[in-house]
């Protein structure tokens, strides 16, 4: 390590600067200015959770009632059979409607951006170009 005079130019480079330095920077408000968003802290996000949720509570639903379905449409089902067919069915039932909504939602979001797009740029063009004007 190499020691530096303190004069006008090498100031920068002196250690009281430097244990300043190391000290505004590991302060208490250092880390304030990272603001950290969650995934939840937005429309799409809680409208996301919002759906997991109604969701879930549907699975729990249909894994309750779709075992007594089976056995009340089926009577020499075994009861085991029956609540691993209901589970597996619940579980089934529950993702395609999931991803249904799920995707329903992307597609509304991108489409309802590109109409934003499109709204821009059309405001932007002329009307009447030259192109337009001789037909």
């Amino acid at each position: 390590m190499q020691f530096l005079p303190t004069n006008q130019s090498n100031r920068r480079y002196s250690t009281r600067r430097s244990r300043r330095t190391k000290l505004n920077k590991s302060g208490p408000r250092s880390g304030m200015s990272k603001i950290m968003h969650s995934p939840f802290s937005t429309t799409q996000g809680m409208s996301t959770l919002k759906l997991v949720l109604m969701f879930s509570v549907l699975g729990a639903i249909l894994h309750w009632f779709l075992p007594m379905i089976l056995m009340q449409m089926i009577p020499e089902m075994m009861p085991d059979d029956a609540k691993y067919y209901g589970t597996l069915g619940a579980i089934l039932i529950t993702g395609f409607f999931l991803v249904i909504s799920l995707l329903k939602g992307f597609i509304q979001r991108h489409r309802s951006s590109q109409h934003e797009k499109t709204e821009s740029e059309s405001s932007s063009t002329q009307l009447f170009n030259p192109k337009n004007l001789g037909q």
